[in-house]
């Protein structure tokens, strides 16, 4: 073709290809979802999954029940008499923080004698093992044995069946204050909530345990020793050169 003839059609050319109408381009179909086959959850884990969603914190029509660290705990509550007088149910909110607060130290002294025990348990299953204990007869073999088995422990170890009467006197006491405060509003007084017992009652009764404990390792759990290295302390490079110092004297004072 004639490049002028070809230059001169272009335009036109150009104008009928983008009047054009394009062809719509197949469409993708979505991805089918895979069967899994996943199955339904058996008996032990539907269980499980239950035991998970459990409340910590259960309230019933005679008080409530609180599960604290995998153990449960009943407080029974009695609601004060219906003509009892704001006199009253004050003195009952003071008298039930007293007893919050010394079942708090009570939690202390339980976890310094939980301590004992441990360190008594670890001493008893040290003598067995060197042979300065030995049992009299089958009955305190199987003892030994089961002592043996068990080995010693972290003296950190809690037993709940010795912190039990400090935590459920907390929780008695803690229980009735959440009882009185309303009450005692409700009927013109002016009661408040201080500190901790804002909390949801099973936060603050572990919060109590986890102050006890902590003190309680640190005044009768002796640190760890540190790992010995071959770098020199200030004290023994000092009694170092105070050696070095009096030989060379002394080397002197004879040459």
């Amino acid at each position: 073709m004639n490049p002028i003839l070809r230059y001169a059609i272009y335009p036109f050319a150009r104008v009928v290809e983008l009047t054009r109408p394009k062809k719509e381009a197949p469409k993708k179909e979505a991805p089918k979802e895979k069967n899994t086959g996943d199955k339904e959850p058996d008996e032990a884990t539907l269980k499980k999954m239950l035991e998970a969603q459990r409340n910590d914190v259960m309230v019933n029509a005679s008080g409530l029940e609180v599960v604290l660290r995998g153990h449960d705990y009943k407080v029974r509550l009695t609601k004060p008499a219906h003509g009892a007088q704001l006199a009253e149910l004050s003195n009952a909110l003071k008298r039930n923080r007293e007893l919050l607060e010394k079942s708090t130290e009570d939690l202390y002294r339980l976890h310094c004698g939980n301590i004992e025990k441990n360190k008594e348990h670890n001493q008893l299953v040290e003598a067995i093992e060197k042979g300065q204990v030995k049992p009299e007869n089958d009955k305190m073999k199987a003892v030994f044995a089961d002592l043996l088995a068990a080995g010693k422990i972290p003296l950190d170890t809690w037993n709940e069946k010795i912190l039990r009467p400090g935590i459920q006197n907390a929780l008695v006491a803690r229980a009735n204050i959440d009882l009185l405060i309303p009450l005692i509003n409700m009927r013109g007084g002016d009661a408040e909530y201080k500190g901790l017992e804002a909390l949801p009652i099973d936060d603050h009764i572990n919060g109590l345990r986890d102050e006890a404990a902590k003190k309680a390792s640190i005044d009768f759990i002796p640190p760890p020793e540190p790992p010995k290295t071959d770098e020199w302390s200030i004290q023994e490079f000092l009694i170092a050169a105070v050696i070095v110092i009096i030989i060379t004297f002394l080397l002197i004072a004879f040459i």
